[in-house]
C-alpha cells in the first residue's frame, strides 16, 4: 500500500510524531551521507520537518505598492507575459528579442521555457546538442555541480592536445588509437553538459528578472533605488556540532538592492 504523500499528512509536530512512530523511522545521525538531491521521505523525518500553512505570495514590504487590481494596460509588459507564449516556443532566441511584439526580457523567457514546453522538434534539437552522460560514474557526475574550468599549463616543447591529428596506416587502426592515445582529446566528450538544474535556473532568472523590470512599483522612472536579479553564486558550507557532518549548499543568486545611477549592489534581498 502506497503512503500518502509527507507534505499532505505531516502538518503538525502531533501528526510528525505519530507517523515517525508508526514508520519505525529513523534519526539523522543514523542515515548514510548523501546530497540533498538525493534524500528522500527518510530524510525528512529525520529532519523533523513539518508543512506549515501557505505563506502569503506578496512580501510584506511590496504589500502597500500592491494595487487593488491590476490594469495590464497600464503595464503592457507584464500583460504580455501574463498571456504566455503561443506561438513564440518555436522560435529561436534571437528572433524573439528581436521581435518588437515581444521584446529582449520576454523573448529571453520564452526561449528558456521552450526547452522545457517547447515542441518536440526543438526539444529533440536541444538535446542532440545537449546529449545526457550515459550510466554508471557519468550518470551520477552529471548531477554534481560543475567546477570551475581548468587550464592545462604545458611544457613549451609540448603540443596542445587538441591540436594533434591521430595518424595510422587504416581508418579503423585510426579511430582505435584516437580513441585510447593519451595525446587524443575529444572535444564533445570533454565539454561540461548543461544539466537540467542550470535550465531550471536559467528559467527562473529570465521570468524574477522581466518582472522586476517592468512590474510595479519598480516601473516607476524617477526611483532612487531598485530590486534587481543577482546572478553571482555562492557556496555555503556548515558542520553539525556534535557528528561534523558536513552540509554543503550553493546559492544560484537572488536579489539585490541597488541605486538606479550604479550597478554595484547595496545588499542582499
Amino acid at each position: 500500500m502506497a503512503k500518502n504523500p509527507y507534505f499532505n499528512t505531516v502538518v503538525n509536530p502531533s501528526t510528525f510524531k505519530k507517523r515517525f512512530l508508526a514508520e519505525k523511522r529513523k534519526l539523522f545521525s543514523e542515515l548514510p551521507d548523501g546530497r540533498a538531491s538525493d534524500w528522500r521521505r527518510d530524510h525528512l523525518f529525520a529532519c523533523r520537518v513539518i508543512r506549515t500553512n501557505t505563506m502569503p505570495y506578496v512580501l510584506p514590504i511590496l504589500s502597500e505598492h500592491l494595487p487593488s487590481s491590476l490594469d495590464l494596460q497600464s503595464y503592457p509588459e507584464i500583460g504580455k507575459f501574463l498571456c504566455g507564449p503561443d506561438g513564440y516556443l518555436d522560435q529561436s532566441e534571437h528572433r524573439l528579442v528581436r521581435d518588437p511584439t515581444c521584446g529582449v526580457s520576454l523573448g529571453q523567457v520564452w526561449a528558456a521555457l521552450a526547452i522545457f514546453k517547447g515542441s518536440v522538434e526543438r526539444r529533440q534539437t536541444f538535446l542532440s546538442q545537449h546529449p545526457p552522460r550515459g550510466n554508471g560514474d557519468e550518470s551520477k557526475a552529471s548531477s554534481k555541480r560543475p567546477r570551475a574550468g581548468t587550464k592545462r599549463i604545458l611544457p613549451p616543447e609540448s603540443t596542445d592536445s587538441s591540436k594533434i591529428q591521430a595518424e595510422s596506416s587504416g581508418g579503423s587502426a585510426s579511430s582505435s588509437h584516437a580513441a585510447s592515445s593519451p595525446e587524443y582529446m575529444d572535444p564533445k566528450s570533454s565539454s561540461l553538459q548543461v544539466s537540467l538544474e542550470d535550465n531550471t535556473v536559467r528559467l527562473a532568472s529570465s521570468v524574477i528578472r522581466h518582472i522586476l523590470y517592468f512590474a510595479p512599483p519598480q516601473d516607476d522612472a524617477n526611483l532612487r533605488g531598485v530590486v534587481e536579479f543577482r546572478d553571482e553564486k555562492a557556496r555555503n558550507s556548515v558542520a553539525t556540532p556534535k557528528l561534523s557532518r558536513r552540509f554543503v549548499a550553493i546559492d544560484d543568486g537572488g536579489l539585490s538592492t541597488a541605486p538606479v545611477s550604479s550597478s554595484r549592489p547595496h545588499g542582499s534581498v
